[in-house]
């Protein structure tokens, strides 16, 4: 039973790095093409995280490490969305509006050490790409996707803005 598991152990981390770095990568792709806005702009923010998800293993999940930070007093704009509402990707109302940033499984050594050590309450810098979620409206990653493919335009009204991928990010404080 042992081998069967340690068997399995080992393929599901085969499938983990396929889906990661070629895979997912064309998901991504996909969805700047349907619905994920590239701002065209390197960002630097300051905050506080409010919400960590580093679920970055299974058979159907990106490997990204998210989190979502609390903009400092004077950085609106970079959650500020279409007709002046705040965005947040956590739609249940539960924290704050927020930025959402991803650490992508190919920039993840980067911050080997750090990205482990990610809690609600820590204040942060972050660089990266600024970006416009505008491809979920609600369903599996993979449903959000296939929908996005005929709506072919972001979901502006239930999106949010994103640091995709981090390029740079430290605690401060």
């Amino acid at each position: 039973m042992d081998t069967i598991k340690a068997l399995w152990s080992k393929v599901v981390a085969w499938w983990n790095l396929l889906m990661a770095y070629t895979v997912w990568k064309v998901v991504f792709w996909w969805k700047k093409q349907t619905g994920w806005l590239d701002l065209g702009q390197t960002i630097t923010v300051t905050g506080t995280i409010v919400a960590v998800d580093m679920n970055v293993t299974g058979l159907f999940n990106d490997g990204d490490v998210c989190f979502n930070v609390q903009l400092d007093p004077g950085q609106e704009k970079y959650i500020t969305g279409f007709g002046g509402v705040q965005t947040n990707e956590d739609k249940s109302g539960t924290t704050p509006p927020s930025i959402h940033c991803e650490i992508t499984p190919w920039m993840r050594a980067q911050f080997d050490g750090k990205w482990q050590q990610l809690a609600v309450g820590k204040r942060v810098k972050v660089t990266g790409a600024w970006g416009f979620d505008g491809v979920h409206l609600g369903g599996s990653e993979w449903l959000e996707i296939w929908r996005a493919i005929w709506r072919h335009m972001p979901n502006v009204l239930d999106g949010w803005f994103e640091i995709h991928p981090v390029t740079s990010f430290d605690y401060i404080d």
